[in-house]
């Protein structure tokens, strides 16, 4: 684990360098990054880790996400199209204008009192994990 904050400029070239070297980003570790204003296209993210970061403007579209962890991450304006999430985990996350339109969330976990917030369909409510606080 390297737990080093990295810039968004490191961000944005793994980003790129993802494109001919298609491994780059799994199991990747991102910690305290601010990281924003990003497309990104049918990217293997498999098992990459967010931790202590923020996410904004970000756009997903047909990425593997499977087994990726955003550890005490807040995502806002973030959009996972078609994106396999399988296994995610995404339960200690604060959302603001997070959606996931196509995506696959085989046991995703989420936190339960978000679900209200993002829009999910019935079939990906069907196949999501909720993590509830204790209290």
């Amino acid at each position: 684990t390297d737990q080093t904050p990295k810039g968004q400029e490191v961000w944005e070239e793994e980003i790129k360098k993802a494109s001919y070297q298609p491994e780059a980003l799994v199991f990747s570790y991102w910690y305290q990054g601010d990281y924003r204003g990003t497309a990104i296209q049918e990217v293997d993210m498999r098992f990459l880790v967010f931790e202590e970061s923020k996410l904004s403007d970000l756009g997903f579209t047909r990425c593997n996400l499977e087994g990726a962890r955003f550890t005490d991450t807040s995502l806002d304006n973030c959009r996972f199209e078609g994106c396999n999430l399988s296994g995610a985990d995404l339960s200690s996350c604060t959302f603001h204008d997070v959606s996931f339109p196509g995506s696959e969330m085989t046991d995703t976990l989420l936190p339960s009192e978000s679900i209200p917030f993002l829009d999910l369909s019935p079939e990906q409510l069907q196949a999501v994990l909720l993590r509830r606080d204790k209290g």
